[in-house]
């Protein structure tokens, strides 16, 4: 048998054989060996910030332009903090992550795109809107148990202003807006999927045992998300994960 046969057994002797074992029912896989949430942070805005989840953040903003001059890059600015936060949270550099899954409310993900530029990670581009975070969980989970990488990261954003811009209003317009509108959140969340527990690399850290190492994840379910169209009212359906 040559080099890659008695690899394959090897990987198939830990990790099962691959032949739909992961399977359960329709549309949830349940992992032979499960991968780990390792770290997560997330980046808000004003208005969350004096929310009831405000104290939840880790880092939040009085500036939603995060220092930048538009939106788009305030929210690409979002993005690249909320990832550089979850590695640092487990003392992972970017150059050992195998890929980084993410996506945003915007055209093309150019705010994921341009966000995680200077983290040099292979990306994969996602649009599910509200589900992108669960999408870009469920991928970078998998791809984890099947052995594609140690470490994958998930993460996606959303911004007021771009949305308004892109789907309804641009702010400029000034338009007034009913009590009863919708609001969509600026703020960004990133985490970080591992195959195996992190040593704790600091006594700070491991004083506070992070609630995120101790959990792990189990399975994936796909799920059908149905909301109306920002833009003609009517229905559109497209693809989840949770």
């Amino acid at each position: 048998m040559n080099d890659t046969g008695n690899k394959n057994r090897a990987v198939e002797s830990e990790c099962g054989p691959f032949h739909l074992s992961q399977l359960r029912g329709a549309q949830s896989i349940v992992f032979t060996k499960a991968p780990y949430l390792l770290s997560a942070a997330s980046v808000a805005g004003s208005k969350e910030a004096q929310g009831p989840l405000g104290k939840c953040f880790d880092l939040t903003n009085e500036d939603d332009l995060f220092g930048a001059e538009t939106w788009e890059e305030a929210e690409s600015n979002m993005q690249k903090e909320a990832c550089v936060l979850a590695l640092g949270k487990s003392h992972v550099d970017p150059k050992s992550v195998r890929y980084l899954f993410g996506g945003d409310l915007l055209r093309q993900g150019i705010a994921t795109s341009m966000g995680v530029e200077d983290l040099q990670i292979p990306i994969f581009g996602l649009y599910g809107a509200c589900s992108t975070s669960g999408e870009a969980l469920a991928l970078a989970a998998m791809s984890v148990a099947a052995g594609y990488g140690d470490y994958m990261l998930a993460v996606t954003s959303s911004h007021f202003g771009s949305a308004e811009k892109e789907f309804r209003f641009p702010l400029g317009y000034a338009n007034q807006r009913p009590l009863s509108a919708h609001w969509t959140v600026t703020a960004s969340g990133a985490f970080l999927v591992g195959s195996h527990l992190n040593k704790i690399h600091s006594d700070k850290q491991h004083q506070r045992k992070s609630q995120f190492r101790h959990i792990r994840i189990a399975g994936v379910t796909c799920l059908l998300y149905t909301s109306p169209s920002p833009r003609d009212g009517l229905l559109s359906r497209m693809p989840s994960s949770a």
